[in-house]
Parts: structure tokens; sequence; C-alpha cells
């Protein structure tokens, strides 16, 4: 006769059978046991123990038989007895963790194989010396450290069946790192650069997660950002190294308005060709930069300009306000020096090479008509020549079919249009006369 001890009888674990067996009458007793535990392993022997045990490298069911020997009056006798005995599996403890951060929770999971039978239960010592209550009887727990360093933590799991298995393993908890960040001046419409100027602790930095608050993000670790309307924002900055330990820093910052850039050009000031006034007409600014587009500029509030040559400029001004936030403006400046003088007389005998002809000065003409008529009506020269500048070409010489005229009052005569589209409307000496038409007097 045998029991099996206790309720739970669990595979890696001795599982003991309690011998009960006796003989009737006090003057025989038994002189052999021999136990069969259906594992293919057997147990003999020949003095009283009151409970064998055994190990079940295998959940199951197994047939357990004992047989006792006795001999009386020189005759052998045996009895046999058997019991099934149901072996239950033991789950294989196992823990993962996360962020072994101090003073950041840290994140234990219970990955134990079942086997087969459902675990309920759960002990875990987190084996942080600082604290007597470091345990916890949650599946998936956490636990925050207050400081880093090795920790041995265990895990007890129980399954259905009472059959338990423990695990010990080694945490590291790491230091955090210490978040930091700076930005440059924010101004509304303007790029705001952002800086990490973070502290690593034992890890190198690995991410970033900026919240500009605005409702948008980054993962840069110096981003760039444009915040449309100035104002107050809460931006935020996480940090977090290899050892995914993290730290957050917050700071308000102050997003100013922006001035507004605005100019006139009003060109050929004072009457005077490529010389124009830049009218600054900007809103809510303090200091000005010009650039003129020629490789000058100045800080001057309404400067005058005097370009030199034809061409296209490209005119900037950035105006400022007392917060130094600026605001940019372009404008094109296309300049085409032109003009048509018409002298008043000439000597073609004079020793000066220049008064020997009579020929207009001119640039940038697209067309170009001259005609020279003397005191009957005749013409005495005419031209439209001009050369790849617009300027024109031939003058009259004072003769016609080779033949001197005489010292006396000419009337020209001329029709012109410049590369712009302008027609010419007559010549200017000064006088505020202008007309395509007028007197020159040839002396001899």
């Amino acid at each position: 006769i045998f029991e099996v001890s206790g309720n739970n009888q669990c595979n890696n674990t001795l599982v003991c059978f309690m011998d009960s067996s006796y003989i009737l009458g006090d003057n025989y007793a038994i002189q052999s046991w021999q136990w069969s535990f259906g594992d293919s392993q057997s147990l003999t022997y020949v003095n009283y123990m009151d409970s064998v045990c055994h190990t079940y490298l295998e959940w199951g069911e197994y047939m357990v038989t004992l047989v006792i020997t006795s001999v009386i009056d020189g005759t052998e006798f045996s009895d046999t007895t058997q019991r099934l005995v149901i072996v239950s599996a033991v789950p294989a403890a196992a823990l993962s963790f996360l962020q072994p951060c101090a003073q950041a929770g840290t994140r234990f999971f219970d990955i134990s194989s079942t086997h087969g039978v459902d675990i309920t239960a759960w002990h875990w010592d987190f084996g942080d010396p600082l604290n007597a209550n470091d345990t916890s009887s949650l599946k998936d727990p956490v636990y925050t450290y207050p400081e880093a360093g090795l920790y041995i933590v265990e895990l007890i799991v129980e399954n259905l069946n009472g059959c338990s298995d423990t695990v010990f393993t080694d945490v590291r908890v790491f230091n955090n790192p210490e978040a930091g960040f700076s930005s440059s001046l924010a101004c509304a419409g303007g790029m705001t650069e952002f800086t990490d100027q973070s502290t690593p602790s034992e890890g190198e930095l690995a991410y970033w997660l900026w919240s500009f608050g605005t409702g948008e993000t980054s993962g840069e670790q110096n981003p760039l950002y444009v915040y449309p309307d100035s104002g107050s924002y809460l931006v935020e900055m996480i940090v977090t190294d290899e050892n995914q330990c993290a730290d957050t820093v917050r700071s308000m910052i102050s997003v100013f308005p922006v001035p507004l850039s605005l100019f006139d050009i009003i060109d050929s000031y004072e009457n005077i060709q490529g010389q124009v006034l830049l009218d600054n007409i900007s809103e809510n600014a303090v200091r000005y930069e010009w650039d003129y587009g020629n490789g000058d500029g100045s800080e001057l509030n309404s400067p005058v300009v005097r370009y030199e040559d034809n061409g296209t400029y490209l005119i900037e001004l950035i105006a400022f306000n007392d917060n130094n936030c600026p605001d940019t403006t372009y404008l094109e400046y296309s300049v085409v020096f032109q003009g048509l003088y018409v002298p008043t007389g000439f000597t073609p005998d004079s020793p000066d090479q220049a008064l020997r002809l009579f020929k207009p000065a001119g640039m940038n003409l697209e067309y170009y008509r001259i005609t020279v008529i003397n005191e009957r009506g005749n013409i005495v020269f005419s031209s439209e020549k001009l050369d790849e500048n617009g300027s024109p070409v031939e003058g009259w010489d004072g003769t016609t079919g080779g033949e001197p005229m005489p010292t006396a009052n000419y009337l020209w005569t001329i029709s012109a249009k410049f590369k712009d589209g302008r027609i010419w409307s007559g010549n200017d000496v000064g006088d505020g006369n202008t007309e395509t038409s007028g007197f020159l007097l040839l002396i001899r």
C-alpha cells in the first residue's frame, strides 16, 4: 500500500510516495521492496523507508508499481499494488525588460513557457536593497529604480496545477542623459534653428523627438522650423540614448512679429538717366540693409543710387524691427541709357576734327532718319545708318555732290525711336525747346 505525497506532482520536481505496506501478524517482516516508477526507472531495497521520491523528467501519466516480498515458514510470498500518477508540466520561467533606466519606470515582461498549462500566479522580486517593498504579483509589472547599478531580479511563476519555476536575471540600470537645447531668434514666417545641447550619460545619444508647440514634430537632432504666427510656444524635446534611457526638457519661446519691407523706384531722379530714388515705405521697421544689385549697398533710409551701365538690377531691401526680425523685398530695375543730341553748327575747315562734321550724337536708337535742307528746300544730306550701339554713323561734311555749300542756316529734321520703344521727342539744349527739327549754321 502506498500513497502519493502532496496534491501537486510536477515534472523535474521530486514526487514522493509514502509506503504503508504491512504483513498481518507481528512475527513476520517485509524483506524487500521493489518500485517501478512507470518511466523505465526502478528502485529495490531491503531496509524499510517510509517514503521514496522520484523525479520525472517529462510530464504525463505514469503507472507506479510497488512489489513487497516476505518469507514465511520458508515460503516466499509477495504482493503487488499499482497507482496511476499524473505528472503536470512545470512552466519554464523567463523574463524580459525594457528601459532599465534610473528614476524611470522599467517595464518587466513574463515570457515564460507554459508547456500547455496556464500560469496563474507571479512573484517578482526586483532586488532593490533600498526598498523593502520591491516586489509585485502582476504579470507584467513596472518598477522604478532610484539609482543606476546592477540588480538581480527574481521571477517565480506558478501554473494552474500548482507547478512552479524560478528564474534570476541580472538587470543593469543606467543613468539618463540630460536634455537641453537652444534656439535662434524666432520671427514669424522666418526660419528658427533649434540646437540640441543635451549631455550624454552612459550611452551615445541616438534619438530626438521635438514638439514645437503647434502640433508639429521632428525627429532631427537640430531641426529648422518656421512659425507662421507670432506668439508664445511651449517647445518640448525628448532625447533618448542607445540604452533607451531618455530625458525631457520644455521651454517657452517667444516668436516675434516681422516688419513690412516695401519700397518704390523713382526713375530718372532729378532728370538724370540711371539715377533712381529708392523710396522706402516700409512699416514697423527701424533699420535697413540695401543691396543695389550692382555690388554696392547701404543702410540709408531712402538712398539715391546712380547706375552707370545698361542692364537689369535686382534691388533688395531687408527691413528690421526693434526685435531684429527681418522682412525682405525685391524689385527689378532695368536701365537703357538713351539720347539724341543735335549740334547747332559746324565748320568744315576747322582744325578741330570734332567741328568738321554736322553729326548728331545718340545711343540706343532703334530707328533714325535725318534730313538736311537748304534755303531753297533742296535736300543736301540724309542718313539712316546706326551702329551696333544705336549711334548715328554718318555726318554731313558741308558738301553736296562734292560741291561745298555756302555759309548759311540749314534746316534739319529727324525722326527716331529708341530701343525701349520710346519715340524721340526732340532736341533739348537746355532752353526747354524740344523739337524734331531745327536750324544749323554752316560756317566757312
